[in-house]
C-alpha cells in the first residue's frame, strides 16, 4: 500500500489495529517497495493474496490493486473462516463490499464479519455458493453508501428479509472505514445496533401479484355464534357450567355432518 511499514500506516491512517487482524492482513516485499497484503484465508491455509499500493497517476496518490488467483482456485469471500464458528443468540454476521470495512468492524469487535473478493462485483456469486447459514438470525449489509441497498437486496433473495438489517452512515462517511477514522470504533458499533430494518425499494402494482383463493370458511347455523369457521381451522369452545357448551357442540357437529351451510 504505501513505501515504508505498511502495518503501522494502517493504524495511523486506517485506525486498524494489526493485532486486532492478526493472520488478514500482512506486510509484503515486492518491486522495491512494501505493500500491504490481504490474506484469503480458507480452513486455515492462505490460498491467495490481495495487495496494494499507491501508485502515480497524473500527480495523485491512487491506489493500484493486485494479487492473482492461483491456477485450480476460485475466489471466496474474504475471512470466510469465521463462518465456521458458531455465533451468540442474534450475535451479528455483516457483509462489506470492500477488505478496509471488514477490518473495520473486525477492529471494533465484530467476530462474523466477510467481505466479497472484488467488491460489488462478485457479491452475488459468492452468496449464492453459500449455504442457508440458519444458525445466523442476524445477517446486516454494509456496502457503501452507493451499493448498500444492492448488498441488502442480494442478501434478502438468499437468505430471507426478515433476517436482514441495513446501516446508515453518519453524514460526511461513506462507509465503515470512514465512520472508523472520523468518529471511532464506538461509532462503528453503533451502525449495527441501529441498523435499519431491511426494505426493498422497488415498487409494483396489486395487479401484478398471483390470483388469490380466499380460504373456504363456514357458516354454523346459529346466527349469534357466526364466526366464519375456517376449513381444518381448530375451535375451542370454553364457559362456565351449564352455558351452553355441551349445546354449541352438538349444534356445530349437526352442521359439520350436513357439510355446513359453507360459503367459498
Amino acid at each position: 500500500m504505501l513505501r515504508g511499514n505498511p502495518l503501522a500506516e494502517m493504524e495511523s491512517l486506517r485506525k486498524i489495529n494489526p493485532e486486532e487482524v492478526a493472520g488478514l492482513v500482512t506486510e509484503i516485499h515486492q518491486d522495491g517497495s512494501h505493500r500491504l497484503a490481504f490474506n484469503y484465508v480458507r480452513n486455515g491455509v492462505t490460498v491467495y493474496q490481495k495487495w496494494r499500493r499507491k501508485v502515480a497517476s497524473g500527480g495523485n496518490g491512487a491506489e493500484k490493486i493486485g494479487g492473482a488467483v492461483p491456477s485450480g482456485k476460485t475466489h471466496f469471500l474474504f475471512n470466510i473462516d469465521c463462518l465456521i464458528e458458531d455465533p451468540r443468540e442474534g450475535e451479528p454476521l455483516i457483509f462489506c463490499t470492500g477488505e478496509f470495512d471488514a477490518l473495520s468492524y473486525i477492529h471494533a469487535g465484530y467476530r462474523f464479519v466477510v467481505s466479497a473478493p472484488n467488491g460489488d462485483k462478485s457479491l452475488k456469486s459468492e452468496v449464492e455458493r453459500l449455504g442457508d447459514l440458519e444458525k445466523f438470525t442476524n445477517i446486516v449489509a454494509s456496502g457503501d453508501s452507493e451499493v448498500a441497498q444492492m448488498v441488502a437486496d442480494i442478501l434478502a433473495e438468499k437468505f430471507g428479509a426478515w433476517r436482514i438489517g441495513m446501516v446508515r452512515y453518519p453524514e460526511g462517511c461513506k462507509d465503515a472505514n470512514d465512520v472508523l477514522m472520523k468518529e471511532g470504533e464506538a461509532a462503528v458499533r453503533m451502525l449495527i445496533k441501529y441498523k435499519l430494518d431491511y426494505f426493498c425499494e422497488e415498487t409494483g402494482n396489486f395487479a401484478d401479484l398471483p390470483p388469490y383463493d380466499p380460504p373456504k370458511t363456514y357458516d354454523c347455523g346459529i346466527t349469534d355464534f357466526n364466526l366464519n369457521w375456517l376449513e381444518s381451522e381448530l375451535a375451542v369452545v370454553v364457559g362456565p357450567y351449564e352455558s351452553g357448551k355441551s349445546s354449541i357442540a352438538r349444534i356445530l357437529a349437526y352442521h359439520a355432518a350436513l357439510g355446513f351451510v359453507g360459503t367459498e
